[in-house]
């Protein structure tokens, strides 16, 4: 039985909520994730965050596993991409693979009771609760402050007080978007480097600011919301998502249905369309990026999100971009790097936030 401490870790996104037991190394030991029920508002949310860490923490005296309970402990299997290619499956080169050398067994259904065993030694060991959430956070009080319609009613939810009271363990809430670069900053793709500029790039686009270390939060917890900011005809991430992508490849396509995944298929296939559309999109994401840049400098630009796991071709083409609308002062001493983590960044920056709220 081991005694290093283990942390319950929730990554609250609108679409799934991931979830998972880590050590306090950011070793994942078990991990899941179930369908967020955004459209049920707020408080459906908080509810179900609740429930999972008392899932966590629930003993169990038998092996003996219920439906509800193997429904819980479902750990990410490969299945078919739903439209949103943000929200494609752990199928990245960090995801499914490190996840087996970490937990040196399989997790699978069939060995729900082993899992169950392995929740039975861990249980009196959990020393506190990381959370990362979709909306803008006080991560002073652990409050949404803002949030968009993809989960009507999420202001006002406090996750840290009712934690803290309830469960009688520390907890810590952050941004989701700036866990991921807290994540990345510290053991990933921004690792040694002192002011990283880390982009999501989605159904929306997300940014964080991480400065030796640290989020910068900006006045009114609210900084690097750069999805919302303006370029010509649109925000930031009303062009240069990858929702904008599907969009005016569809709106080009006319009757078809398209997704992104089927959209880079097609581009590397020869389909100009979707080639113009991609290289549309990468010049939208370098000219956003480099107005950042010439604002706070970074030394990494950190992007991360589905389609980002297209590397070999956007990579290039953003970098390209950059080059383009950044002045060669700035270029020349930017790097462009694709996110380590992927889909378990938000675990694990939340997990970095909350020790580093512990130790202070």
């Amino acid at each position: 039985m081991s005694s290093a401490k283990t942390y319950i870790c929730l990554d609250i996104g609108g679409t799934y909520i991931k979830h998972g037991l880590l050590t306090e190394t950011g070793e994942i030991l078990i991990k899941g994730k179930i369908p967020t029920r955004a459209k049920e508002g707020g408080q459906a949310v908080f509810e179900q965050a609740v429930e999972l860490v008392e899932g966590y923490l629930e003993k169990k005296k038998t092996s003996a596993i219920s439906e509800k309970e193997t429904d819980f402990l479902r750990v990410d299997r490969e299945e078919p991409f739903p439209v949103s290619l943000d929200e494609r499956p752990d199928t990245e080169k960090h995801s499914e693979s490190d996840f087996i050398r970490q937990t040196q067994m399989e997790t699978d259904l069939s060995e729900a009771d082993e899992i169950a065993v392995e929740m039975q030694d861990h249980t009196g060991k959990i020393s506190g609760i990381a959370i990362s959430t979709a909306g803008m956070v006080d991560p002073a009080t652990g409050t949404i402050l803002h949030a968009s319609d993809a989960i009507p009613g999420y202001a006002g939810i406090s996750y840290k007080a009712y934690m803290e009271e309830h469960f009688h363990l520390p907890c810590a809430v952050e941004n989701d978007v700036n866990c991921a670069g807290l994540a990345e900053s510290i053991s990933g793709a921004g690792k040694g480097s002192r002011i990283n500029l880390c982009l999501t790039v989605g159904t929306g686009i997300g940014g964080c600011l991480v400065v030796d270390g640290k989020v910068f939060h900006g006045a009114s917890n609210s900084a690097c919301e750069v999805g919302y900011m303006h370029l010509a005809p649109g925000a930031f991430q009303d062009e240069a998502a990858t929702s904008a992508l599907v969009r005016r490849v569809t709106e080009r396509k006319k009757a078809e249905v398209w997704d992104g995944f089927r959209i880079f298929e097609a581009a590397k296939a020869g389909d100009p369309i979707c080639q113009e559309e991609l290289e549309r999109l990468a010049d939208l994401l370098g000219m956003g990026i480099a107005n950042i840049c010439f604002v706070i400098n970074p030394e990494r630009i950190i992007l991360g999100g589905g389609i980002m796991e297209q590397e070999a071709y956007m990579k290039p083409r953003i970098e390209a971009a950059l080059e383009k609308y950044l002045v060669s002062q700035i270029w020349k001493h930017t790097t462009v790097c694709m996110a380590a983590y992927q889909n378990n960044a938000g675990m694990l920056g939340a997990l970095y936030h909350l020790q580093a709220e512990l130790s202070r």
